[in-house]
């Protein structure tokens, strides 16, 4: 599969939970996703600061059903794919509670002042860490879940011969 086809095919199943999908066609899309959000980026710094939006929404869909399909190439539940999603949510929620709890401090229960004001700072830099640590934390997770050999046919990634009764041996491996 050539990068072409990875991204036509992301396009044509954008919504088929259903299949697998190998690490080469799983990978040649997430390229071609950095690549269009490099772009967007690029084009919302020169003035059209809705397009990483537009590109998200876009995205989002095909994404997600790429995800399911290559958990499933690799063996694994297609539950997981959540994870991610489970953790930018909370990431989200944490950051917006922590910058209110911030805020109150700035200007409510502490008077005001220099102790009011290293409390919100303080608040804000351990809302900051833990939003980081939870976002790198799902990121590594679905890394280390899309990299994971194909399990589609049994010893194909091991590069072991299988063979059945009666019947002549396939070598597997390279």
């Amino acid at each position: 599969m050539n990068f072409g086809q990875a991204i036509q095919n992301g396009f044509q199943n954008y919504a088929n939970l259903k299949g697998s999908a190998t690490r080469r066609e799983y990978w040649l899309w997430m390229l071609f996703v950095a690549l269009v959000s490099f772009v967007c980026g690029v084009v919302a710094i020169i003035g059209f600061g809705l397009a990483p939006l537009i590109w998200d929404v876009i995205i989002v869909t095909p994404s997600f059903a790429f995800l399911n399909r290559r958990l499933r190439d690799a063996g694994l539940s297609t539950k997981l794919s959540f994870v991610p999603l489970t953790g930018f949510v909370v990431a989200v929620v944490y950051s917006v509670v922590g910058s209110a709890i911030a805020a109150q401090a700035l200007v409510g229960s502490y008077g005001g002042g220099i102790a009011s004001l290293r409390h919100a700072v303080s608040t804000l830099y351990a809302v900051t860490g833990c939003t980081i640590f939870i976002v790198l934390v799902c990121l590594g997770l679905k890394i280390y879940w899309t990299t994971r050999p194909s399990k589609s046919l049994p010893g194909a990634s091991q590069g072991k011969t299988t063979s059945s009764p009666g019947s002549f041996t396939i070598n597997m491996g390279a």
